[in-house]
C-alpha cells in the first residue's frame, strides 16, 4: 500500500528569514513581511504578469491590490497589532515606536527610524521556493521521491516513503529521525503520514484550536477547557494515520484544508459546509454545477477516487551514465551489452557516493529521432551492477514477449488494448531500429546506517515512557515478568559486585503496581540529578568484565610486570601500565580482596584491565575496554 509523508514548516516565510538573519548576526524580535503589490495601471505596463504567489496574495488580501500589504508576521509582530492583509502604512502606525522599512538583501530602502519595534522586510516568494528545494536535498535519504505541494505559497515537502520505513525501524522511526534532522538544521516543522497527498497535506495544515469551538472559547478566556480539550491543545509534531483510517480522520477537519480555490471556499461557506466530512458527503453529480473543475478533482482526491502523484524535485547532482557511438546499435544482444556497460558505470558512482539505487530509468534515442523509455525498479535498494543489469534485461524480454503475444491476438482487440499494444511494442521496435544514444539515470538514497536508538532518551522518542511501557509489556508477556530486569549501582568495593540487577515490573499488589511502575519508568527515562553519574567522580572502569578473573600464567612470580598474555586464542604484548588503583576490603568480609588494578595498553592499542593479587602475588585479567 502506498504511504506518503508531508513535512510542513509553519509560517515558512518567517522561518526562512529568521534563519537567514540569524546567520548574519541580526535577529530582530518582531518581523513582518510585506508584498509591494501592483496597481491595475502598473500591471498593464508590465511585460510579464505577476507570478502565481503574488496573484494569490492579491486575491487573498484586498489591500495588496493597490499597494504594499502585510503577507506574514511573527508572534511578536502579531502582539504589536500587525496582521496579515493589513496595508503597510496602517501596519507602521500600529507598531510602536515608528517602524522602519527595509527591502531584503538590498542596500537601498527608505530612511529607517531608530529603535524600531517591528522590522519589515520585502516578501520574496522565489527565495522561499528555492530554500524548500534545498531542504529537499537535505532529507533526500529518507525517500526516493520528494516534491513540493502544488499550491500558492508552498510551505511543505511531500515524500513518497513507500517501502522505505523498514530501513528506519518503521514509519514512526523514520518520522522521528526526519524531525530530529530538521530541528538540528534549525527548522520547526510538523509531519504527517497517510495514504494520499490530500490526506497528509490536510493533517499537517490543521490547527485544532482554530476549528474546535470549546478550545477556541477556552483560549480566549471565556471558560476553562475540559481535560479532553486541554489534551487536544497539545499537538504532537508527528501524526501517523494507519492504513484505511484516513477517511474517518479527515471528516472533522475544516474545509480550508481541502486545498480548494478561494472562490470555491466562498461558495462552500455560503452553503454552510464547514468540515471535510460535510464536503465529502455532497452528491458528486452536483459538484460540477457549483464548483470549478479543479475543485471537483480535489474532492475526488480527498475521497480516494483519483490518485494524486508527486512531481519530484530533480536531484542537484543525479547519478547518471550515458552511451554514445557513431556506429548505431540494434538487436537484443546490443541492448544487453549497452545495459551492462551503463549499469557498471552507475554502480561505480553508487559505491563512490555511498548510496543505493531503488529504480533505474533508461532512454533510447533512435536514429529517426524517436525516444524509447525503459523503467525498472528493484525490490530492495542495491549497489550491484549485476542485479540492475538482470532487472533491466528481464524487463526488456518481458515487454517484448508480451508485445508479441498481443500482436498475435490483435485481431480481436479493442481500441484501448491496441493503444496499450503500441506502447508496449516500442521495445519490439527497438530491436529492429538502430539507435545511437542511451542515457540511464538512477533514483538513489543513502546507505542505511545501522544505528541503535537510545531507549531512554527523550530526544529520540516522542513519548519515551509510553514506548518503554509498551516494550516492557510485550517482553514480559513472551519471556515472563521475572526476565525483565534493570541494572543499578551497588555499594560494594569489589568491581564484580558493584552492579546488581533488579526486576523492572514491581512485585507489589495490584493497587500499588501501577504507581510503582510509573515511578520506575520516570526514573529510567528522566533520571533525577542525584542518580546521574558525574564524570570524574569515579575512576575509569571498563564496561565489560570477565565472568571470573583470568589468571596470567606466563609471567614471573616476582613484582615485575607481565610482558604478554593470552586471551580468546590471541596473544597480546603489554606495553604501558598506568598508576595502580588499590582496592581492599575489611577482614570481616566473606571474601576479602587486596588488589592493585592497572590500565594496560597492548601492542595493537587495546586497553585491558589487569590487577595483581597482593597476598598471592599473582596477575589476573579482569576487564576489557571497548
Amino acid at each position: 500500500m502506498k504511504r506518503l509523508l508531508c513535512v510542513r514548516f509553519p509560517n515558512w516565510s518567517i522561518q526562512r528569514l529568521r534563519n537567514q538573519l540569524k546567520a548574519s548576526g541580526l535577529l530582530p524580535s518582531a518581523i513582518a513581511l510585506f508584498s509591494l503589490g501592483q496597481s491595475p495601471a502598473n500591471e498593464l505596463s508590465r511585460s510579464t504578469s505577476p507570478d502565481e504567489d503574488t496573484r494569490f496574495i492579491r486575491k487573498l488580501f484586498v489591500a495588496a491590490q493597490n499597494g504594499p500589504a502585510i503577507v506574514a508576521v511573527s508572534a511578536d509582530a502579531w502582539s504589536s497589532g500587525v496582521r496579515p492583509g493589513m496595508p503597510l502604512a496602517e501596519a507602521r502606525s500600529m507598531a510602536q515606536p515608528q517602524v522602519s522599512v527595509r527591502p531584503q538583501n538590498t542596500g537601498k530602502g527608505f530612511p529607517s527610524a531608530p529603535q524600531s519595534s517591528v522590522a519589515f522586510y520585502e516578501w520574496q516568494p522565489t527565495v522561499d521556493r528555492s530554500e524548500l528545494k534545498l531542504i529537499a536535498e537535505l532529507i533526500r535519504r529518507y525517500a526516493p521521491i520528494i516534491g513540493l505541494d502544488d499550491v500558492p505559497m508552498p510551505d511543505s515537502l511531500l515524500l513518497d516513503i513507500t517501502g522505505c520505513s523498514h530501513l528506519f525501524g518503521g514509519e514512526a522511526g523514520l518520522a522521528e529521525c526526519l524531525l530530529r534532522d530538521l530541528r538540528k538544521a534549525g527548522w520547526n516543522c510538523r509531519i504527517a503520514v497517510a495514504e494520499s497527498v490530500s490526506a497528509v497535506w490536510a493533517f499537517t495544515h490543521t490547527d485544532h484550536r482554530q476549528h474546535d469551538p470549546e478550545i477556541r472559547q477556552a483560549v480566549s478566556g471565556r471558560r476553562k477547557p475540559r481535560a479532553a480539550s486541554a489534551a487536544m491543545m497539545h499537538e504532537l509534531p508527528i501524526q501517523i494515520i494507519p492504513p484505511g483510517q484516513s477517511g474517518s480522520e479527515l471528516n472533522p477537519l475544516p474545509v480550508a484544508t481541502s486545498r480548494l480555490d478561494l472562490n470555491d471556499l466562498e461558495i462552500l461557506k455560503h452553503l454552510g459546509i464547514r468540515s471535510l466530512g460535510q464536503l465529502l458527503s455532497l452528491p458528486r453529480e452536483d459538484l460540477p454545477s457549483r464548483l470549478s473543475a479543479q475543485a471537483v478533482i480535489r474532492i475526488q482526491q480527498l475521497a480516494g477516487v483519483v490518485e494524486e502523484a508527486i512531481e519530484p524535485i530533480p536531484e542537484a547532482n543525479p547519478v547518471m551514465a550515458a552511451w554514445n557511438s557513431d556506429d548505431p546499435a540494434t538487436g537484443l544482444n546490443d541492448v544487453r551489452h549497452i545495459l551492462q556497460y551503463l549499469t557498471e558505470q552507475i554502480s561505480e558512482q553508487l559505491v563512490r557516493r555511498r548510496m543505493t539505487c531503488s529504480s533505474v530509468a533508461c532512454e533510447f534515442r533512435c536514429l529517426d529521432g524517436s525516444l524509447v523509455p525503459l523503467n525498472a525498479s528493484v525490490v530492495k535498494p542495491t549497489q550491484s551492477s549485476e542485479l540492475l543489469h538482470e532487472v533491466l534485461c528481464l524487463r526488456v524480454e518481458t515487454q517484448a514477449t508480451h508485445a508479441m503475444i498481443e500482436e498475435a491476438n490483435s485481431g480481436n482487440a479493442t481500441d484501448d488494448q491496441r493503444i496499450t499494444d503500441r506502447q508496449t511494442g516500442q521495445i519490439v521496435s527497438l530491436m529492429s531500429r538502430p539507435f545511437g544514444f542511451v542515457r540511464m539515470m538512477a533514483s538513489v538514497g543513502p546507505l542505511p546506517i545501522a544505528k541503535q536508538r537510545d531507549l531512554f532518551s527523550p530526544a529520540e522518542h516522542i513519548v519515551p515512557q509510553e514506548e518503554l511501557a509498551t516494550l516492557i509489556t510485550r517482553l514480559s508477556s513472551r519471556l515472563g515478568s521475572g526476565s525483565i530486569t534493570t541494572v543499578r549501582s551497588h555499594a560494594d568495593p569489589r568491581p564484580e559486585f558493584s552492579i546488581a540487577s533488579s526486576p523492572v515490573l514491581p512485585t507489589e499488589s495490584a493497587s500499588l503496581r501501577q504507581s510503582s511502575l510509573d515511578a520506575t519508568l520516570r526514573r529510567l527515562t528522566d533520571p533525577a540529578a542525584e542518580d546521574k553519574i558525574v564524570a570524574g567522580n569515579f575512576p575509569s572502569r571498563p564496561l565489560r568484565l570477565l565472568a571470573s578473573p583470568q589468571p596470567i600464567t606466563d609471567c614471573d612470580t616476582g613484582r615485575s610486570f607481565p610482558r604478554q598474555l593470552r586471551h580468546a586464542g590471541r596473544t597480546f604484548q603489554l606495553k604501558e601500565f598506568s598508576s595502580p588503583e588499590r582496592i581492599q576490603t575489611a577482614w570481616w568480609t566473606d571474601q576479602p580482596i587486596h588488589r592493585d588494578y592497572y590500565i594496560v595498553v597492548t601492542h595493537n592499542d587495546c586497553r585491558l584491565w589487569l590487577f595483581r593479587e597482593l597476598q598471592l602475588n599473582k596477575w589476573f585479567l579482569h576487564g576489557i575496554f571497548d
